[in-house]
């Protein structure tokens, strides 16, 4: 409450007043919610003005709650809160309140902190000759090692594991003939579909090109059921599809997370009815 200006005081009664809440009364009260400016034009009898104004400040003193995270082992300094690398060692959460005090008022502030692994995934990766990783190609088997960072900002570690195949020639007759037509796959009862699927998908770059993951046409009329799943680097599902024509951005919750890795896991059946399994990762760049 706020008192213009004080009702002990005397007035000229030949005056005129003209409030900006518009009050015309020498004093009024006023209970503002929020940070509030007042102004008053007083006028004499011979029509001469003069302005004046005030500002009255108001604080909340209401509790507030505040979500954040931070990544682990590192050291935390926002909203007046400060947390050193010790105490953020742990993966978890951290509550921490405060009480601010200004102006002679005091609020209260719950700090919720969820602290955000380094994460080290392990990954396996069948290729016939080679692989392109994140734009570095392999040639020959091993484990490899690339670090990124996830949507928190963390350092995360992914271990590779790569076999090479050298490719399965779905037809081993040495004289195939014309061989297949265009587009497709030549498949018998004998054969067994060998899938390749890209490593990498560039959806932020706005070319038009390699802007999803999905399943290459010339294998789709080969396979009778189909499933993928998706999952991000704490193995949260992130992206489900039974249709064989799946398109998938990298998007999650309508957001792109680039320079992030996921692994995906296929199940389906060939249209002899023989059940795989396909595991592997995608990079979304």
């Amino acid at each position: 409450m706020h008192d213009f200006p004080s009702p002990n005081n005397v007035y000229d009664t030949t005056l005129t007043y003209s409030w900006n809440t518009g009050s015309t009364e020498p004093h009024f009260f006023d209970v503002p919610l929020q940070t509030t400016n007042y102004t008053v034009t007083v006028t004499n009898a011979y029509g001469c003005t003069n302005t004046d104004s005030a500002s009255v400040m108001v604080i909340d003193n209401n509790p507030q709650t505040i979500y954040d995270t931070v990544c682990q082992g590192s050291t935390y300094n926002n909203y007046g809160f400060t947390l050193s690398a010790q105490e953020t060692a742990e993966v978890g959460e951290i509550v921490r309140t405060q009480t601010l005090a200004a102006a002679g008022c005091e609020s209260e502030i719950t700090l919720f902190l969820t602290v955000v692994p380094h994460d080290i995934v392990y990954l396996e990766q069948t290729a016939t000759d080679s692989l392109v990783w994140n734009g570095v190609t392999y040639t020959e088997e091993g484990t490899y090692t690339q670090y990124f960072n996830n949507q928190y900002g963390c350092d995360s570690t992914v271990i590779l594991t790569l076999t090479l195949d050298g490719g399965i020639d779905p037809d081993p007759d040495p004289d195939p003939g014309p061989g297949p037509e265009p587009d497709t796959i030549p498949f018998g009862e004998n054969d067994t579909l060998m899938i390749y699927l890209p490593n990498a998908i560039t959806p932020t770059r706005n070319d038009g090109l390699n802007d999803y993951f999905c399943l290459p046409e010339v294998y789709r009329p080969l396979i009778s059921t189909f499933e993928i799943k998706i999952y991000n680097r704490w193995g949260t599902l992130v992206y489900h599809a039974t249709d064989k024509n799946f398109q998938w951005d990298g998007r999650i919750n309508g957001k792109i997370y680039f320079n992030t890795v996921y692994s995906y896991r296929i199940d389906f059946e060939d249209i002899i009815g023989r059940p795989y399994i396909l595991r592997g990762i995608i990079t979304v760049l």
